[in-house]
C-alpha cells in the first residue's frame, strides 16, 4: 500500500506520463517533467544536520513552490511552510523552534538554480522521514503551536477528501486558495493524488482574469474560503452561475457559511457536488456537508471513518442532542504539537482530540454552537487576541487592552479591541484611534487589525486577574 503522496505522484507519472500535472496560467507541466524537476531539486537539498531534516520554506503559488514541497519528502526531509506575509517576529519563532537545515526565502531562485546542476536522477531517491510536514498555526497563549503531520497520515487525510469532493483524473482545478494555508495545500495534494489538472496563476481578486481561465482551460472545479465566495459574488453578482454546467464540484471550509447562502449557492449550482469541511488542521477535514443532500445548519454529516464524541467540562461523554466540547478521533489527526509534550497530552481525551469548540450530535449530524477557544477566525485565517493585544500594549499610551471577535458579514468574524487609555495620556479619543491604526498597519498583517476600537474604563477580569473576554461584551 501506497503510503505517502510523492509515491502516489510518482505512479500517476509512470501510468500517464504526458498528462498535464500543472499550467502556469498558460504553461504546461506534464506529470513526467512534474517528477523529473522534483527529484533535481531533491538531490539539491543539502542537510546541515543529518539529525534535523527541516526545510523551511516561505510558500508562493507557483510550480516551483509545488516541486520544492515534494522535493523535500524525497530527500528525507520534512516541510515547514510559512506565508509570504509573515512579520518578522513570526519567521523568528519559527527558525528559532525548528532550527532548519535549510531555508528556501526565494523558491523560483532555488529552482532555477537547482536545474542547471548536473545530477544522476537514479541516485536521488532517500528514505523517506516519518514527519512529512510541520504546520504552525495559532495558539491561545499567543504562541504558534507546531502540528505534526507524518506521511501516512497526510495520505489518509487527502484519500478522504478525494473521496468527498469526489475528485478524478480528469478534473482541472483552478487554484484560488494560497499554499501557505492548510486548505490551498489539501486542494494542490487532492488534485495531483487524483492524476488532475491544477491551473495557478489568477487571483481570485483578479476576477476577469478568473472567469477567462474558467473558459480557457476548462476548469471543472475549485475551492474557496467563504469570504473569497462573497468577494465573488460582492463584484459580479451571479455572473459565476454561466459556468454552472462545467463546474463538478466546489469545496468550501475554513470559516462559517449562512445557512441562507449555502441554500443560494446550491440553486446556483444544481449539478455540482458542493461540499464544506469542518475540521482544524489538527484533523484536516474531518467532516463534510453535502449541500444538496445534507442539513444546511450541520457542519458534518458523521461517518464511519471518523468517530466524533461530545464532552462536558468533566470530559465524560454526554448523551445525544447535549451540547458540550466536540472532540474527534481519526486516522489522520495530529500525531503531536511540536516539542510540546504537556500541549499534546492535554489536548486529547479518551483518545479523542478536543477541538475547543461547542457542539451537539444530532440525527446523523454534528451541529457547531460556539466555541470554546478565543481564536478569532477571519475568513478562514486563524488570529490569537494574545498576539494582538501584545502589540497594542506595546504603545506607551495603553495602558492594557483585551481583543475578541466580532461577526462580520463577509468574514464571519473581525477583530475588536478594547482599549485601556493611560492616563498620563492627553489625546483625544478620535485621534488616539487614528493613531493605533496607523501604528497596527506597521506590524500587522490586514487581517489581524482590529476593525473595530472601544475605549473603555478598565478590562474585566477575575479574581486571579485572568481575562474575562465574554464581558467585554457589555463594556
Amino acid at each position: 500500500m501506497t503510503i505517502n503522496l510523492v509515491e502516489k505522484i510518482l505512479s500517476n507519472a509512470s501510468e500517464n506520463p504526458n498528462s498535464v500535472a500543472v499550467y502556469l496560467r498558460d504553461k504546461p507541466k506534464t506529470y513526467s517533467q512534474l517528477v523529473h524537476d522534483i527529484k533535481i531539486l531533491s538531490a539539491n537539498i543539502v542537510y546541515k544536520d543529518e539529525c534535523n531534516s527541516a526545510v523551511l520554506i516561505t510558500a508562493s503559488n507557483t510550480y516551483e513552490f509545488i516541486v520544492l514541497y515534494f522535493a523535500v519528502h524525497f530527500s528525507g526531509g520534512y516541510s515547514v511552510i510559512i506565508p509570504e506575509d509573515s512579520d518578522v517576529k513570526y519567521k523568528k519563532f519559527v527558525f528559532d523552534k525548528v532550527n532548519p537545515s535549510l531555508c528556501v526565502d526565494n523558491v523560483e531562485a532555488f529552482f532555477l538554480e537547482s536545474l542547471s546542476s548536473e545530477i544522476d536522477l537514479d541516485e536521488t531517491r532517500k528514505p523517506f522521514n516519518k514527519i512529512a510536514d510541520l504546520m504552525f498555526t495559532s495558539g491561545t497563549t499567543g504562541e504558534p503551536k507546531g502540528v505534526v503531520l507524518t506521511h501516512e497520515k497526510l495520505y489518509l487525510a487527502t484519500e478522504h477528501i478525494v473521496k468527498n469532493v469526489k475528485n478524478k483524473s480528469d478534473d482541472i482545478e483552478l487554484l484560488l486558495m494560497p499554499l501557505s494555508h492548510s486548505f490551498g495545500m489539501g486542494r494542490m495534494r487532492s488534485t495531483l493524488y487524483a492524476g488532475g489538472t491544477l491551473v495557478l496563476g489568477y487571483p481570485f481578486k483578479k476576477l476577469k482574469d478568473v472567469f477567462k481561465a474558467i473558459e480557457y482551460h476548462n476548469v471543472t472545479g475549485f475551492g474557496l474560503v467563504p469570504s473569497a465566495w462573497n468577494y465573488i459574488v460582492g463584484m459580479s453578482k451571479n455572473l459565476i452561475c454561466k459556468y454552472a454546467s462545467r463546474i463538478r464540484y466546489i469545496e468550501f471550509g475554513s470559516a462559517y457559511l449562512p445557512a441562507e447562502e449555502k441554500k443560494r449557492i446550491a440553486e446556483w449550482f444544481p449539478n455540482t457536488n458542493i461540499v464544506m469541511h469542518y475540521g482544524l488542521t489538527e484533523v484536516s477535514r474531518a467532516f463534510f456537508i453535502d449541500f444538496h443532500k445534507d442539513p444546511l445548519d450541520a457542519v458534518g454529516n458523521i461517518s464511519a471513518a471518523v468517530e466524533v464524541i461530545i464532552l462536558n467540562e468533566d470530559y465524560e461523554t454526554v448523551s445525544s442532542g447535549e451540547e458540550g466540547e466536540i472532540a474527534i478521533k481519526s486516522p489522520w489527526m495530529l500525531s503531536h504539537y511540536y516539542m510540546n509534550e504537556a500541549l499534546s497530552k492535554e489536548s486529547v481525551a479518551q483518545g479523542f482530540f478536543k477541538t475547543g469548540d461547542l457542539g451537539k450530535i444530532k440525527g446523523g449530524y454534528l451541529y457547531l454552537t460556539g466555541r470554546l477557544k478565543e481564536i478569532i477566525n477571519v475568513g478562514g485565517k486563524k488570529v490569537s487576541p494574545y498576539q494582538v493585544e501584545m502589540y497594542l500594549n506595546s504603545l506607551v499610551f495603553i495602558k492594557e487592552s483585551g481583543c475578541i471577535a466580532l461577526p462580520d458579514s463577509n468574514l464571519g468574524e473581525v477583530v475588536q479591541a478594547f482599549i485601556v487609555i493611560d492616563e498620563s495620556c492627553n489625546m483625544e479619543q478620535d485621534t488616539i484611534i487614528i493613531r493605533i491604526k496607523k501604528e497596527m498597519a506597521k506590524v500587522l498583517p490586514s487581517y489581524m487589525r482590529p476593525q473595530k476600537y472601544s475605549i473603555v474604563k478598565s478590562i474585566p477580569k477575575t479574581p486571579s486577574g485572568k481575562m474575562q473576554r465574554l464581558k467585554l461584551l457589555n463594556q
